[in-house]
């Protein structure tokens, strides 16, 4: 079963679909509920996704993507979770698709396959989009950056995994990753503290943040500070 959303329907239960969901105008509001997609998630035209209790639950099988109406102030709490690859397109403006913030929370959590995460208007101001917290559990092949990424607040990698490709990801909080995981992304810019247990040898590391400690022991390639 399929579903396209063109009002602005309250969750009220739990819900499973078995198909795709898509959200074509207007705005689902999850409302404290828990919503299983087994297919794909998208927003287009003016659709866009509320998230704004920290109950709220998405949890996506398959590939997410947002192309849809400003979501600025419409994702606040609540969690995420995507199985497929994770973007934000940009198909007729520029307006922020994903804009994130407070506690919402992003997983990445495919137990099979590689993960792509993709934005077309990455950026860290409420005119773009970026993920708030970021969490990496992916087991099946890792998360490829193909574009540049910011995480407003913090970036967890919490399961043995990679997070690899030619992006730039921007961390304005904390990073943590987990024993056996490996971050060699193109470049990484941290403005927070560091608790990195697996392997960290990205293409650049930028320290962004006032009055960081530089984690020893790390396969640094190339650092740069520009922080205090």
């Amino acid at each position: 079963v399929n579903m396209t959303v063109t009002g602005t329907p309250l969750a009220s239960g739990a819900t499973a679909l078995s198909g795709n969901l898509t959200i074509s105008g207007g705005t689902l509001n999850l409302n404290g509920q828990v919503v299983t997609v087994a297919g794909t998630f998208a927003t287009s035209g003016t659709g866009t996704l509320t998230m704004q209790n920290p109950a709220d639950r998405l949890t996506v099988s398959g590939n997410v993507t947002f192309n849809g109406g400003n979501t600025n102030t419409l994702l606040t709490a609540g969690v995420l979770e995507v199985g497929g690859d994770f973007s934000q397109a940009s198909c007729c403006t520029s307006s922020p698709h994903f804009a994130a913030s407070g506690t919402h929370r992003v997983v990445l959590n495919s137990p099979g396959a590689p993960q792509t995460v993709n934005f077309q208007d990455p950026g860290s101001t409420t005119s773009d989009s970026h993920f708030q917290d970021l969490e990496i559990a992916n087991t099946g092949g890792g998360v490829t950056f193909a574009t540049n990424a910011f995480v407003n607040g913090a970036l967890s990698i919490t399961s043995a995994t990679t997070a690899s490709g030619p992006g730039t990801v921007i961390v304005a909080g904390d990073l943590t990753t987990a024993a056996g995981s490996a971050v060699t992304v193109t470049g990484l810019n941290l403005a927070g503290a560091m608790a990195v247990s697996g392997s960290l040898s990205p293409g650049t590391t930028t320290f962004t943040g006032a009055g960081q400690s530089i984690q020893p022991g790390l396969a640094y390639v190339n650092v740069t500070v520009t922080g205090t």
